[in-house]
């Protein structure tokens, strides 16, 4: 077994740079693990708890038809063999990443999530393609559902029931390689931030204020790689998505940096 280091810092992260393609979603470090504290719902492709069929453990070119929570419980899931997101080896840092087809992948989540918090914050390590098409992170399958998605012109933005509140973050998100990508929200200001992150450090990436609608709680949040806008199904690749709470700039950042050397 070949091992090697990812260094942040005083943080040591050691992984194995073979047979990695599925694991727990947490990886050992010499102080302890590449995690994120407070993490509301996390779904990371690397997971042993990851399904491709009924109890089918995943394996390259397969299916995803179900992506486990391994933080509080809310899994992503999709019956339809042809609507499956593809379970792809040795996409960023020898891990796993679900492949999006642009024409009828959707994961679908158990329980929707509603913008209703004093404070939110999504996460994703993503690749988009270099197609000049909007690719959908997350979205909603009602009308007027939140959506987080990078744009045709490779830009972070979100909509809104169906206005757009960032049309275009400041950095170019690379097609080529796997980015770290953060949008937080405060709801007493109607407040959104853009970030994007690596080497241990997030920076700006836009902010705009959304105007409150109703829609926004009860169109809930609820699909990965798809939502009901005229942007609908995604090609990107991503590797991991995450919804909290309360998190800090600095663990996620720490986090990417540590098991995705992002």
């Amino acid at each position: 077994m070949i091992f090697k280091g990812i260094i942040l810092g005083s943080l040591i992260c050691l992984q194995s740079a073979v047979s990695i393609g599925r694991g727990t979603g947490a990886l050992a470090s010499a102080s302890g693990t590449c995690a994120l504290t407070g993490a509301t719902y996390q779904w990371p492709v690397y997971n042993a708890a990851n399904t491709c069929g009924t109890g089918v453990a995943c394996t390259n070119g397969a299916g995803i038809n179900t992506l486990a929570s391994i933080a509080t419980a809310n899994n992503a899931t999709q019956a339809t063999t042809a609507s499956q997101p593809i379970y792809t080896t040795g996409q960023v840092n020898g891990l796993p990443a679900m492949v999006f087809n642009g024409t009828s992948d959707v994961l679908t989540l158990a329980t929707g999530i509603g913008l209703n918090q004093p404070t939110i914050t999504w996460y994703s390590v993503v690749k988009p393609t270099s197609a000049a098409t909007n690719q959908v992170i997350v979205g909603g399958s009602v009308t007027g559902s939140f959506e987080w998605a990078i744009s045709s012109t490779k830009h972070q933005e979100i909509v809104e029931d169906n206005v757009v509140v960032i049309g275009t973050g400041t950095a170019t998100i690379s097609s080529t390689a796997y980015t770290t990508l953060v949008a937080q929200y405060t709801l007493s200001t109607g407040a959104w931030q853009l970030y994007t992150c690596s080497g241990g450090t997030c920076t700006s990436d836009g902010s705009g204020t959304t105007t409150l609608p109703g829609g926004m709680f009860t169109n809930d949040t609820n699909t990965f790689g798809y939502t009901t806008s005229a942007d609908g199904y995604s090609t990107a690749s991503i590797a991991e998505i995450g919804y909290f709470n309360t998190i800090t700039l600095s663990n996620i950042a720490g986090y990417s940096s540590c098991k995705y050397a992002i």
